[in-house]
């Protein structure tokens, strides 16, 4: 009986243990949910930069670095939010579509070229391989997708290396972004741009979409992020008034009005009265000089010489010619006016021309010298030369027979070795003419930096041109200067100061040049060239004597500088042409100023043949044995 009855309160009171295992999955389940929401709560937090426009972006428009800022975003969100975490990857693209200022950007938005023929709401199409670029319309007035405009910028500066470094990379031309700088106080409206083709006017957000090449877009951004102040013009207006002026010259209508004052004949004839100067800046039209700037006259030359009253002398056919014609002489001060205002020598927001006594450039393919009293008492003089509107190329000069394909040739191949090259000649012989056609032939593969007075020489795909100002020394320091920008070849319009020892020196250290020299013989040019490095030398050192003489005497005739002359003139039959090819032969520093340079013919021009024969073989280095 006890026994059967102490079992179950046995088990009773001893009682098995539950097992603990639940609880602690239960608690490492809790503590991994609570883990879990920890972590992702912290994932939900974290964010990254991704890309969004700022302002909007036209169809086809060019993204800039102006219009791209970065927003933060969550790291886990959306593929149609995913975007472009680096604006660097944007700027440069081009729009596939409209976008607005916040839209996040995604790869479908961008395209990496321009597109062939965007649309805009008005049915215009950009032209392939074109940009389109906004233009606010508040510099220019009213306008339509029919005008074309003309844009330019204000320079501070007032020096015109800024303009030409931005023409040179509107047209293509290798160049740093241009940049504003202070040095001066009297600031000149740079004309940039001509007859720009307007795509769309928003007339609501005052912006004109521009039809620009790529070069001339990125000009244009660059300025404005220099903070340059661009302004524009309606190109119709003043186009169709200079057509209309040219007509009136062309027609004879005007050979009545040049004896009346400039607004006189306007009122008269019932064009262009009242211009601004900033509308006259727009107009390729010169007055009196219109006469004889058309291509049938051939007239190299228009010269004025100052008293009231007297006439134009112009150049025909390499004659001097008497026109007989005179004006008022407003409309002498109205053409030296028009001369400084298009090629940017004074500035169109203040009058300071009464500084230039003296003066000269080139506007519209005319190439001046200028005075005005007290330089030259009698009144303003005018000297213009006109320039080609397409320079001569060697295969031209060969073909006129101005010089032979060996000759071209070898000078040719001379430049390619590094040789320099000084084109020697008179007043009009050509020098100017045959240096063109050597740097268009070279300038297809070799950097140019050219320095001049006045930007005569024909721009190539990789060439800089500096124009000197005035002051003493300023083509030398040009010449320093040139050496800084990896020119291939330094082209120096003519040379005739102390610059020929700047250019000596650096031939002498690997940059050759190309320059042109009055002389009437090769003789003639290494004396002058001799003459005027001594200047330079003396200028630098603070004297002369026979110890620079023979410092120059020995670069001119040294091995690291070779050196060809080239003498260009009138034959005896009357026409341009090569009369010889000499190269200047090694000496060092042996001889005395004034001595005989020696040299060994190459070429001459035989008069009993009239034509220029070969008479010598190459000395130097790079060419000798083969040429």
């Amino acid at each position: 009986m006890a026994t059967t009855s102490s079992a179950p309160l046995s088990q009773a009171l001893n009682r098995k243990k539950s097992n603990p295992l639940p609880a602690i999955l239960l608690a490492v389940g809790l503590l991994a949910a609570i883990g879990l929401a920890v972590v992702g709560y912290l994932e939900s937090r974290r964010t990254d930069a991704v890309a969004v426009l700022i302002r909007d972006v036209a169809y086809g428009q060019q993204i800039t670095a102006e219009d791209v800022g970065t927003v933060e975003v969550s790291l886990h969100r959306p593929t149609q939010l995913a975007g472009i975490t680096s604006p660097g990857a944007i700027i440069g693209q081009y729009a596939a579509r409209n976008l607005g200022a916040n839209d996040l950007v995604q790869p479908s938005m961008l395209m990496a070229e321009p597109p062939t023929q965007p649309t805009y709401p008005n049915g215009e199409q950009l032209d392939p391989n074109m940009v389109p670029v906004p233009f606010a319309t508040g510099t220019v007035g009213p306008i339509t997708y029919r005008d074309r405009l003309n844009i330019g910028f204000s320079d501070p500066s007032g020096a015109p290396d800024l303009c030409d470094e931005a023409r040179g990379a509107a047209g293509g031309a290798p160049s740093s972004a241009p940049s504003a700088t202070a040095s001066q106080a009297r600031p000149y409206a740079c004309r940039l741009l001509s007859s720009v083709r307007v795509l769309y006017v928003d007339e609501g957000a005052g912006v004109a979409y521009l039809e620009l090449t790529p070069y001339q877009a990125h000009t244009i951004w660059a300025l404005q992020a220099a903070g340059l102040q661009l302004w524009g013009e309606r190109y119709g207006a003043t186009a169709a008034l200079a057509e209309e002026l040219h007509m009136l010259v062309r027609s004879g209508r005007m050979r009545s009005c040049w004896q009346l004052p400039p607004e006189e004949a306007f009122e008269l004839v019932g064009v262009g009265e009242g211009l601004s100067d900033r509308e006259r800046a727009q107009i390729d039209w010169y007055g009196p000089l219109e006469i004889w700037r058309g291509p049938e006259h051939e007239v190299s030359d228009i010269l004025f010489n100052g008293p009231a009253g007297d006439p134009f002398f112009i150049v025909q056919r390499g004659a001097m010619v008497d026109t007989g014609v005179t004006t008022h002489p407003k409309w002498i001060e109205w053409v030296y006016r028009q001369l400084l205002l298009r090629s940017g020598k004074i500035s169109l927001l203040y009058d300071d021309e009464s500084e230039l006594l003296m003066a000269q450039g080139v506007a519209d393919r005319l190439r001046y010298a200028i005075t005005r009293p007290p330089a030259t008492p009698q009144g303003i003089s005018l000297s213009v030369r006109l320039l080609p509107e397409r320079w001569r190329t060697l295969d031209d000069l060969v073909q006129a027979g101005t010089i032979t394909r060996e000759a071209a040739d070898l000078l040719l191949e001379a430049l390619a070795c590094g040789a320099s090259v000084l084109v020697s000649g008179a007043t009009g012989s050509g020098k100017t003419t045959l240096t063109a056609g050597l740097t268009q032939a070279i300038g297809r593969s070799k950097r140019l930096v050219m320095i001049e007075d006045g930007g005569e020489l024909p721009r190539s795909p990789n060439s800089l041109h500096v124009e000197v100002l005035d002051g003493e020394g300023a083509f030398s320091r040009a010449v320093k200067f040139a050496l800084r920008q990896k020119p291939s070849y330094i082209v120096v319009g003519e040379v005739r100061g102390g610059e020929a020892m700047a250019m000596l020196q650096a031939a002498a250290t690997g940059h050759p040049g190309i320059g042109t020299i009055h002389a009437g013989s090769a003789q003639g040019a290494l004396r002058n060239l001799e003459r005027m490095a001594m200047l330079g030398l003396s200028a630098e050192a603070g004297g002369g004597g026979q110890a620079a003489a023979q410092i120059v005497r020995g670069l001119i005739t040294s091995d690291v500088v070779s050196l060809i002359v080239v003498q260009i003139g009138q034959t005896p039959g009357g026409r341009r042409a090569v009369l010889s090819v000499e190269e200047v032969l090694r000496q060092g520093g042996q001889g005395q100023s004034g001595d005989q340079f020696p040299t060994s013919p190459l070429f001459r021009h035989d008069p009993q043949a009239d034509a220029l024969v070969r008479v010598g073989h190459v000395s130097g280095a790079w060419g000798l044995g083969r040429l």
